[in-house]
């Protein structure tokens, strides 16, 4: 017994819905990671963007780090 194709095609385009949300909400994340990068780099203190977005300043400082992390040289052993 065959795949019922009307099925299939559901699941295709369930599965392209799936991509395209997980691709805008990366490229959101990415942008509201940026956004708070630039805040810091203007000027703002940790706590002052943390308060400002409701977030922990602990999370401001990852946040940040994290791409401070992908200029850094990776030393080998």
């Amino acid at each position: 017994m065959g795949l019922d194709p009307e099925l299939v095609r559901e699941a295709e385009a369930a599965r392209q819905r799936l991509l395209e949300s997980q691709h805008a909400a990366e490229r959101a994340r990415v942008d509201y990671h940026h956004a708070i990068r630039r805040l810091h780099a203007a000027g703002g203190s940790l706590r002052e963007i943390a308060e400002a977005l409701r977030l922990s300043h602990q999370r401001v400082h990852q946040i940040i780090d994290e791409a401070a992390e992908s200029t850094r040289p990776r030393w080998r052993r």
